[in-house]
């Protein structure tokens, strides 16, 4: 669990990367349409479980002022660090977006559902 709350930030930015390249994958490999929206629904879930972490855990303000601070040296030669974090006042409607964003793609796809039940694709 330290891993996970340690780079849980880093784990919100790549989650919904991981999960496109899934998506491509799957629709490379096995080519059923109907199986797309289960999948992105997968990773959808899993992003916004991850992100209730982000309620759960406190944080502890690292000495520039941010929450889940990751600084990780990159690139030495040209001085390129990866440095994320979440500062004290984006902290809550950080934590609200996470949960809308998730919500609001829950409810496109049932939309998106319902329309296309409604009016079904003619076969050619």
């Amino acid at each position: 669990m330290d891993f996970i709350n340690e780079n849980l930030i880093t784990l919100l930015i790549l989650l919904p990367a991981i999960g496109a390249v899934m998506t491509l994958l799957h629709q490379m490999f096995w080519k059923r349409e109907e199986h797309l929206k289960w999948v992105t629904l997968f990773f959808t879930v899993v992003n916004f479980l991850v992100s209730l972490l982000l309620l759960g855990e406190k944080g502890i303000a690292s000495s520039s002022g941010f929450f889940f601070e990751k600084y990780v040296p990159w690139i030495k030669a040209i001085n390129t660090n990866y440095h994320v974090g979440v500062d004290g006042l984006s902290i809550w409607p950080r934590r609200c977006c996470l949960r809308l964003r998730s919500i609001r793609q829950g409810i496109a796809r049932h939309q998106n559902d319902r329309a296309q039940n409604r009016h079904p694709r003619s076969e050619q």
